[in-house]
């Protein structure tokens, strides 16, 4: 069993997030094209002093300027600031990247934690869309309602309190425009298919199974339908956060490449047979979107052990990988947020801070109830390990918020999460409620009592996840149109023997089918007194 007191796992440090005022398109001539980030009004404002000194020296491949720029308290009190610039390859643009200073920096190796984020957002800034040529305006108006309308019909997951129509329709309208003006591929981005839970009371095993099978090929026919619409089509990024949190809910690293592994083959065979030529849906790990392969100190016998980053606490004792190591360890010292600043949301009683809190503990509670390395704690103990465990996951959370924040500024961000889609995120449904219900018991099978619905259960403030593939299993009921989603201990009861007799129905993933259970009614059932 790991240790379980409370060690700090973020650092003072302020993160590149923090820090990070924006990044920007430029012409070789000081133009600007286009800038992106939170605080990307202010590069507007301060351009002719940017432009001044990127333009004073010749181009070259990578520039790395430490200027002074004309600041004020609004202007976040900046005197000094830190430009890294690019030109990009096979294109007349150059781009940029800009950084409040830092006292001390943490270490990859012999890379700066400033240069090694610049340069994976350059090397990301999209620049195609300011060559691309821009359609008529009626026809880009038309085509955006059209889309922003098959969302909302066909993904978008409704809550209490919604704020689509107010807010998060035009918000995501924009969002939409902005690929479509310059007859751009849309891009989405979801943080999703981690691994399957460690609670074998929730899954069949470890392996993507229908409920996997099913979310894919919705997403798939989501972007087909985008296609039909508008020719140059949609991508949909599934970008797994599988290695976030793998150390945190007790699943070795080597677990979370094998789900991957089989989740794309799974995904290949979908593409295949929907006679895709490059596939609508794509993946990308905590590990690829790092790119650590070419950068030397992991070439060394002992590379986490060279990295002057945040020791991360693991409060479960697993199998851990260097490379998925040290990338959590990049994420946290990047992108992480203090403990004091979540602290103090939760104890201010931030609404959704203090509802993802809660729902964090009470799923963490749920599994290390059955988590093979807890079983040696007391009750108590084991609510205390998912308090600490919870915080962490929390800490984690929002750092990768932040990450697909600084690294997918344009993309579209979907989630599995709840959200009151005012945007920038929106919760989507993987699972069509007309073809797949959710429920807790299979007395609600056959039933409109909606016990345990996922439409139903949207309306709960805590509520952590949208029903999902990697906490289910997928039941057929012979004789039933629709399929069901429910947690796998359900299906393991005895007690219900005599109602059902059931079969697990294995899968072909490279075939593009998962595994499920089947359910049959005794032609003679057992009658009860």
């Amino acid at each position: 069993m790991a240790r379980t007191s409370l060690i700090h796992s973020a650092t003072t440090k302020p993160s590149i997030h923090e820090r990070a005022l924006g990044a920007y398109v430029r012409t070789p001539g000081g133009g600007l094209i286009r800038c992106v980030g939170l605080h990307s009004q202010w590069i507007q404002n301060t351009w002719s002093a940017i432009r001044s000194t990127v333009t004073a020296t010749s181009p070259s491949l990578v520039h790395c300027f430490k200027v002074c720029l004309p600041g004020s308290d609004a202007d976040f009190g900046l005197q000094e600031v830190g430009i890294y610039e690019r030109e990009r390859a096979n294109t007349e643009s150059i781009v940029g990247f800009i950084l409040k200073p830092a006292p001390l920096s943490w270490m990859i190796g012999t890379l700066s934690i400033d240069q090694f984020f610049a340069d994976l957002i350059l090397d990301r800034v999209n620049v195609t869309t300011t060559t691309s040529q821009v359609v008529a305006e009626s026809p880009v108006d038309l085509t955006v309602e059209r889309i922003v309308n098959l969302f909302d019909k066909e993904l978008r997951y409704r809550v209490e309190n919604d704020q689509w129509e107010t807010q998060g329709r035009e918000y995501f309208a924009a969002k939409v425009q902005f690929f479509i003006q310059h007859n751009s591929t849309l891009q989405f981005c979801l943080p999703a298919f981690p691994c399957k839970s460690s609670n074998l009371e929730k899954v069949m095993g470890v392996l993507p199974d229908r409920g996997e099978e099913i979310a894919l090929r919705r997403l798939h026919a989501f972007a087909h339908k985008i296609e039909q619409i508008y020719p140059p089509g949609a991508r949909i990024l599934i970008i797994s956060d599988g290695h976030v949190f793998s150390d945190c809910i007790g699943i070795d690293d080597e677990t979370v490449d094998g789900y991957g592994d089989h989740l794309k083959v799974l995904d290949r065979a979908i593409s295949l047979a929907m006679g895709e030529e490059t596939s609508r849906v794509q993946f990308q790990s905590l590990v690829d979107l790092f790119n650590l392969t070419s950068l030397s100190p992991l070439s060394s016998p002992n590379p986490v052990g060279m990295m002057s980053l945040p020791k991360l606490q693991h409060y479960l004792t697993t199998n851990l990988d260097d490379t998925a190591e040290l990338c959590r360890r990049i994420l946290v010292a990047g992108c992480q947020p203090s403990e004091e600043s979540l602290r103090t949301q939760i104890e201010s009683g931030d609404e959704s801070t203090l509802a993802l809190y809660r729902g964090f503990s009470r799923f963490m509670l749920q599994d290390l109830d059955q988590h093979p390395l807890t079983q040696s704690l007391s009750r108590s103990q084991r609510k205390k390990l998912a308090t600490r465990v919870s915080f962490e996951m929390i800490l984690r959370n929002q750092a990768y918020s932040n990450l697909i924040e600084l690294m997918f500024p344009d993309c579209l961000r979907l989630s599995i999460h709840a959200h009151n889609n005012s945007g920038p995120k929106f919760g989507i449904r993987l699972f069509d409620t007309a073809t797949v219900r959710a429920i807790r018991q299979l007395d609600s099978v056959g039933s409109d009592d909606n016990n345990g619905d996922d439409e139903s259960a949207a309306t709960a403030s805590h509520l952590l996840h949208i029903p999902t593939p990697w906490h289910n299993c997928i039941v057929e009921v012979a004789g039933d149109p629709k399929l069901y989603i429910v947690k796998y201990g359900v299906i393991k009861d005895s007690s219900l023997t005599d109602k059902y007799s059931s079969e697990l129905i294995k899968g072909n993933l490279a075939k593009g089918e998962g595994a499920f259970v089947s359910l049959k009614r005794p032609l003679n059932p057992v009658r009860t007194a």
